[in-house]
């Protein structure tokens, strides 16, 4: 039999988890999920709640056009998008709380103050848009500001503040002493979550793009969350005129391909990279492109490959410019917002972790055939297109638009709020100084403290000085506040780092023995350090974030999943120093705790694999431990490999042996990375690849001969 991974990349919740979180159309309507809304408006045959759906996904002109006049304030939002601002104010009129915002439209130009970071100045508005005058300020991700009167001319009194997705010391503390709504823009709610939780439950208002952020956001956070899904920005303004007729790529992914932080989206493409299929052109680029590169090679594709987890209900940049280039987006599940579209949803495909390899022969089998009645379908999609994502200005004005009615809409206004922001603190001392006099947060800023000392230390680890203060802040933080578990994981991570493992040992037990007592808060809690390369990387980030915000969405006081995380990845440090120290039986205990208590701890059945077959009790225990960590995370298959084929040897079957070497064969000739040290191919691997050389179908030993010359000779 021959091996063919088939790692499961759904994740919940999923799109039909969020539908039925609702009771009706019109709840999500109000609660600002826009596309939700859109859906069970269809379902429910509310034909005005699907058309002012339609309107505040970015689809205006077609809501409008089916709305009946005076029945739902969105038509305002609408009217004023088309560029009829005073017949805005009209509408709003017969609706009760929109009273600032029908003076605001009354006004010559609404003064808007954009805050925003290197990573979201594409998102910054022209100043120069019509009815409105803004001011935008760059903050950088170490600058800090003290005030609001830094940052703007004393004459400019703004209507409305919005803040493009950055948090902490970057924003002044008297922001939300400001009399307008405090409206952000957030981007990875799960990733930065402990960084963005004291800011954003200060908004008047969160947007964000998916049904699947909402969902979260809303109930992380008790404050407004409203989704548009054409908030994003298409990478090439072009429209489609004319798709070349050949298309030599048969599936092409650029960007992030491969990274732990995107676990599901690495298990989605390498079932596509690992396709036994010789006559597929595939490739998938860990790594961006310059955009002329990325454009041109979008239409010489028939199918681009796009999945992410966290984007159910929303749409992603790329999934545009596949579209408006002529390349069908193959979406792994139900994260696009697919039914917002008449003429694109027929071009978008949405497959599933139990068809997808099906699915992508179905399609490749038929495209030939309707390659032509794509083409002209082309302009209608583009057409509808600029409709949702229209020239740059023009989708400015709407965003800024859409911010303040919904603002309004809400009537919400942020409670007054004088504690600390302990995110704002700058500097170890500053934080261990407060620490002291500061009953109420002082386990949060030593944590704090401790997590910017060893931070400080990532790139010098072994400079003595940094250790000292390193030691040094451990020791008082712990002295005061035994049991946080954020200072004792973040202590013995560090320990672990700089070689003293017989000490990270220790606070690592101590860890364990009170993992679920100990002091722990998601929503302060700075517990990622990225102190390793991914292949030895003990801490799964994805898992200990999305485990976090479950945990506070579902409710569970005693955060109970992000605990499993912290402690899974505890047992594992514990199960590696036993390895380490020929203590395999030992350390085999410690990965089965850790496994038990978090079964996707992908550095954990790693290891458990590893320490198996040291041991070479247990070949078919063994076997089933190599698959687990190949299904939770596939790229371990260049570093395992070699064990891999060793274990099927054991057991008897070349076949799979055999297999194993060609499914990886499959996946480092059709993926490449944008650097070579990003994902190392040790020389053992090549090793076991030369002893099978000869064994591989020939059109394998061409592909290696051609892209690795060298290491095949």
């Amino acid at each position: 039999m021959e091996y063919q991974f088939r790692p499961n990349f759904e994740r919940s919740p999923n799109l039909q988890d969020i539908i039925n979180s609702y009771s009706s159309a019109r709840e999500a309507l109000d609660a600002g999920n826009h596309y939700i809304a859109l859906l069970k408006a269809r379902t429910e045959n509310q034909t005005e709640i699907e058309n002012a759906a339609l309107i505040m996904c970015g689809a205006i002109k077609r809501g409008i056009d089916g709305l009946n006049p005076g029945l739902l304030p969105q038509e305002a939002y609408g009217q004023w998008c088309l560029g009829n601002k005073l017949e805005a104010a009209k509408i709003l009129e017969n609706y009760q709380g929109f009273k600032n915002l029908i003076s605001l439209l009354k006004k010559p130009a609404i003064k808007i103050l954009i805050v925003f970071g290197p990573h979201t100045k594409n998102y910054v508005p022209s100043e120069m848009l019509e009815g409105f005058e803004i001011i935008s300020v760059a903050v950088n991700r170490d600058e800090t500001v003290s005030s609001l009167s830094e940052m703007t001319p004393r004459e400019f009194q703004p209507d409305a503040i919005i803040v493009l997705d950055i948090y902490g010391q970057r924003l002044p503390d008297d922001l939300y002493d400001f009399d307008g709504p405090v409206i952000f823009f957030n981007f990875d709610f799960h990733f930065q979550l402990a960084l963005q939780y004291q800011d954003l439950t200060r908004a008047d208002l969160i947007v964000g793009n998916s049904a699947y952020e909402h969902y979260f956001l809303e109930r992380i956070h008790k404050v407004p969350i409203s989704v548009f899904p054409a908030i994003l920005m298409p990478v090439d303004e072009r429209r489609v005129n004319e798709i070349p007729n050949e298309k030599d790529i048969d599936l092409l992914h650029t960007g992030l391909s491969f990274t732990p932080i995107m676990r599901e989206k690495s298990q989605f493409l390498f079932r596509i990279a690992t396709i036994d299929n010789p006559n597929l052109n595939i490739r998938i680029h860990h790594g961006y492109l310059d955009i002329e590169e990325y454009i041109d090679t979008i239409r010489r594709a028939k199918l681009m490959p796009i999945y992410c987890g966290w984007l159910s209900g929303g749409i992603q940049t790329r999934t545009i410019d596949a579209l408006l280039n002529g390349s069908c987006p193959l979406h792994g599940g139900d994260d696009v917002a697919v039914q917002l579209f008449q003429h694109g949803r027929h071009t978008i495909l949405c497959s599933s972790t139990s068809d997808l390899e099906e699915d992508i022969a179905r399609v490749l089998e038929t495209y030939h055939n309707k390659s032509g009645s794509l083409n002209k379908s082309y302009p209608a999609i583009s057409a509808e297109l600029q409709e949702i994502f229209p020239k740059p200005m023009e989708r400015e004005s709407r965003l800024l638009k859409y911010c303040l009615f919904e603002a309004a809409r809400f009537k919400y206004r942020r409670k007054l709020n004088h504690t600390l922001r302990t995110t704002s603190v700058v500097g170890v001392n500053r934080c261990l100084s407060l620490a002291r006099d500061n009953p109420r947060d002082g386990q949060n800023l030593f944590s704090i403290a401790l997590f910017k000392a060893i931070e400080s230390c990532i790139d010098r680890p072994f400079e003595t000085n940094r250790q000292i203060t390193v030691n040094s802040v451990f020791n008082e933080a712990h002295s005061r506040y035994p049991n946080s578990l954020a200072i004792l994981f973040n202590y013995a991570r560090f320990k672990w780092m700089v070689g003293d493992k017989g000490k990270a040992y220790e606070i690592f037990t101590i860890l364990i023995n009170g993992l679920e007592t100990h002091c722990y808060d998601p929503t302060r809690d700075l517990v990622w350090l990225h102190l390793f390369k991914n292949n030895t990387e003990m801490m799964p980030p994805q898992d200990y974030f999305l485990s976090a915000a479950n945990d506070l969405a579902t409710g569970d006081a005693e955060y109970k999943q992000g605990r499993a995380v912290i402690g899974a990845t505890a047992l594992c440090y514990m199960a590696l120093y036993h390895l380490q120290s020929e203590n395999l039986k030992t350390g085999l205990l410690y990965l089965d705790r850790a496994l038990e208590l978090y079964p996707d701890h992908f550095p954990s059945a790693r290891l458990k694999f590893k320490a198996l077959h040291a041991l070479g009790d247990d070949w078919e225990a063994t076997s089933k431990a190599f698959n687990l960590a190949i299904n939770l995370y596939p790229p371990l298959l260049t570093d395992l490999l070699p064990l891999g084929v060793s274990t099927e040897l054991l057991r008897k079957n070349e076949t799979e042996a055999i297999s194993l070497i060609k499914n990886w064969v499959y996946f480092i000739t059709r993926c490449t990375w944008e650097r070579e040290d990003s994902h190392p191919i040790p020389e053992l691997t090549w090793k076991t690849v030369r002893a099978f050389f000869n064994r591989l179908p020939r059109h394998l030993q061409n592909k290696l001969k051609e892209d690795f010359p060298r290491a095949i000779r």
